[in-house]
Parts: C-alpha cells; structure tokens; sequence
C-alpha cells in the first residue's frame, strides 16, 4: 500500500511473492499522503485522500490481511520540493507537501519547521499503530534521481553527452536529502516492524559514493524518482529475506 512509489515496485514484488505461493492485494493512490490523518496541502478538496486511506484500512482488515508493504515518497510529502541532484537534474516541484487533517486553519507554510515536526511525530504514531495490528514492511524512501533517467541516458547515446557511465547520483546528496524521514524510521521499534533501505540496495554499493539509475544494461528508473521493473526486482529481492523471516516467526 502506498502511493505511486509503491505502484512503481508492486508487479515485481507480486511476482516474486506469487513465485513463493504467496497472494498479494496491491492498494495505492498517486500523490496522497500514505497513513491516516493527513492532508496535502495543493489537493485538499479534490484528493480525498484521507478518506480513501481509511476504506483502504478497512478493506485491508476486513480481509485479514495480516501483512503489509508501505512505500512512499515520504521525503517528498514531507519537504514538498522536488530533488536538485546537484549535477544538473532538477526535479521543479513545488506545494506537494501533507500536514496534519486536523490541522486548525489548514496547512502551514512549506518551510515551517513545526509542521515538518508534527508530520514526523504522527507518522511515529501511525506506523506504530499500524505494527499493533500488522506485520509492517516499511521500505525507506527510494532515492530520487533528479533527472529523466531514460531521457538522459539517450541523451547521452545520441549526442555524446559526458554523462559518466553508468548513470549514477551523488550518494551524499541523496542521504541528505532522506535524513529526516530516515532518522525517523530507524528510530521505531517494533517487534511486527520490519524495514527495508533502498539506499543500502542502490547506493554506496556497486559504485562507491553513488547511487546506481542504470547497471550493467538495466535503466533502473522509469523517470526522475519512480523504479523500473528492473529497479523493483532489486527491491523485491530485498523484501524476500524479510518475508521468510516474518513466516519464521509467525
């Protein structure tokens, strides 16, 4: 469940799942905030999002789905800002930040440190509620790219663009960008609280210092901040290992 970053890695995550005969529902809205209780500040009226959220709970209980995935662009919805990678890919987004439903007088400013605050402390509380009733699989922000991945890599192919090979971004940048909402996340304990860290799959791994948009043939963005297929599989092959763990245990 989730918002378009969870789209983004639900078909191979299904797969890989389905291939272990597990069966998946897959529930998201684009662009709405993840958990219960908030509001984006650009889409108030017409999202409904927060409504949505809760039937989703309620769908989700009412089958007795006793697991669940949650991805998000979180730092996004915390921020409102797109991503500067620092090397020319510039994501020119702006608004697209949540704060409290029940906020008095609606959201605050963007650049208002206590809404980024309040934000941070209910999604603790949210994500903890949610680990009472299920086994959560929380996966970290996945890093934003900045620019068109597959728009740049033919950019490069056609006009000789001195674009490194393979196409990478700064890893310092993207874990700046995350802190927050990562600092956040490795904050929560749970015993029914599982996590998984995209930047620990794409970053600082094949490349030392960057974070992988392509390898070895595979675009592993579709845009600027969304997975490919071949990007969901590298995520998918880290849920495994968490799912087995969850089946020990229960």
């Amino acid at each position: 469940m989730g918002d378009s970053h969870s789209h983004a890695i639900a078909f191979e995550t299904a797969n890989m799942l389905r291939a272990g005969g597990i069966g998946t529902y897959f529930l998201s809205y684009g662009g709405c905030p993840t958990l219960s209780g908030f509001v984006r500040a650009d889409r108030r009226e017409a999202q409904q999002c927060n409504a949505y959220i809760e039937s989703m709970l309620a769908y989700i209980r009412d089958k007795q789905i006793r697991t669940v995935i949650l991805a998000a662009r979180f730092t996004q919805q915390l921020e409102g800002t797109g991503f500067d990678n620092g090397e020319g890919g510039i994501e020119y987004v702006s608004g697209a930040y949540v704060d409290l439903a029940s906020q008095p007088g609606g959201p605050a400013a963007q650049d208002d440190p206590a809404r980024r605050a309040r934000v941070l402390e209910r999604w603790k509380i949210e994500l903890l509620a949610l680990a009472e009733e299920f086994n959560v699989i929380l996966v970290h922000p996945i890093p934003e790219a900045g620019w068109n991945v597959p728009r740049a890599l033919v950019h490069r192919t056609l006009y000789g663009d001195s674009i490194a090979t393979p196409l990478t971004t700064d890893a310092a940048i993207v874990r700046a960008r995350d802190k927050l909402v990562n600092d956040l996340f490795d904050s929560l304990k749970h015993p029914n609280l599982y996590q998984v860290k995209p930047y620990d799959i794409f970053c600082d791994t094949k490349v030392a210092g960057r974070c992988l948009n392509e390898w070895e043939g595979d675009v592993l963005y579709f845009d600027d901040d969304h997975l490919s297929n071949a990007g969901a599989r590298w995520v998918a092959d880290a849920i495994r290992p968490v799912i087995r763990d969850i089946f020990r245990t229960n």
